[in-house]
């Protein structure tokens, strides 16, 4: 073989081993291009609802109820930080339109879903002088004790004065400084969708928002107004918790709850709590201590308990809780703020293990 020839079938032979070793050498037309992602943009507000939630709600001197939730912060950044950091969807049966508490606990969750069985209303969308004390009124209870008395909200909420729960949210939400950028109404189908409605035939309220302080995080509230007792809630809504809670991680929240759960008669609405939840913070009138399996669920206890008051059955009294207080009395965190009925407050945090 020629001596010329051969030094050339070597030399291509190199070449091409070192092209199928070497990856820089290979043809650069196949190599994925840099991908740009484009930036969150901020969120739009619907600036007349806004304008109205701000107005209204800027005649409420809210700084007993602030004072009370920097206690409240205090003890959720030391306790329970993993919370407000990780909970995507905050679920607030028995809530009724209390805003403020859900956002300190979860301020970063995507979805809020507050229930009660006061009527939706319309968001104030204009400025009114002759409302100012009318709406006053309706937030005065809440931010002088930290609850609704229902009586007192059914009266407040009525037709003729608020008119529903949506301008008192929208108030809250202004108080904490959110910006509105859609209202809703909405039902349930019976596969657990959600629909449009009319005014008059609505079941949900729906709230788009963000937070001045992340001003590219769309976040929603949803009020459900309805009756959830066993006997009585409707299967769309049922339907709706059972697919949807499971796609989030769920934190549940009660407080001053009426002891409703005690009697037995809300079990769809506790399931859907105790199933899907990972954290679940409330206090005595919530879910009972008994429910809640010791080998499922981790328990930190705060404040003191004490028998109810005299108003709810004698049921309500968990001598099992009482029992626990008094027996690792020393193992039990202070609380030192009023939350539920009782001036002697009492707080528990179950996280599952």
């Amino acid at each position: 073989m020629n001596k010329q020839f051969l030094s050339l079938l070597v030399a291509s032979a190199l070449v091409v081993c070192s092209c199928q070793n070497n990856p820089q050498q290979k043809e650069t037309a196949s190599a994925p291009q840099d991908t740009v992602v484009a930036e969150p943009q901020p969120c739009v507000a619907d600036t007349v609802l806004t304008a109205a939630a701000q107005y209204y709600s800027g005649i409420v001197d809210a700084t007993m109820a602030y004072k009370r939730m920097a206690k409240v912060d205090s003890i959720l950044v030391r306790d329970m930080s993993d919370m407000q950091k990780e909970t995507t969807y905050l679920f607030y049966p028995f809530g009724g339109p209390d805003f403020i508490f859900p956002h300190h606990i979860a301020p970063n969750a995507d979805v809020y879903f507050l229930m009660g069985l006061e009527p939706i209303g319309n968001a104030p969308a204009d400025k009114d002088a002759s409302k100012k004390s009318i709406y006053a009124q309706a937030l005065s209870t809440y931010f002088n004790s930290s609850f609704y008395v229902t009586t007192s909200m059914q009266a407040d909420l009525s037709k003729e004065k608020v008119g529903g729960t949506l301008p008192i949210i929208t108030m809250l939400m202004a108080k904490e400084d959110c910006q509105i950028i859609s209202v809703k109404k909405m039902n349930f189908d019976e596969q657990g969708n959600m629909v449009d409605a009319t005014d008059k035939d609505a079941h949900i309220a729906e709230i788009k928002f963000f937070f001045a302080k992340t001003p590219t995080h769309e976040q929603t509230v949803y009020y459900y107004r309805g009756n959830t007792k066993d006997n009585a809630i409707e299967p769309g809504l049922t339907a709706y918790l059972s697919k949807t809670l499971p796609k989030y991680k769920v934190s549940t929240f009660l407080k001053a709850a009426s002891y409703l759960i005690h009697d037995g008669n809300f079990s769809k609405i506790c399931s859907a709590a105790l199933d899907h939840s990972w954290a679940i913070l409330g206090d005595d009138s919530g879910i009972p201590y008994r429910f809640f399996d010791q080998k499922v669920w981790d328990i930190t206890l705060y404040g003191s308990y004490c028998r109810p008051l005299k108003c709810f059955s004698d049921y309500t009294f968990q001598r099992d809780l009482d029992a626990v207080y008094k027996e690792k009395k020393s193992e039990i965190k202070p609380l030192d703020v009023r939350i539920g009925y009782n001036h002697q407050s009492n707080w528990m945090c179950a996280r599952k293990k």
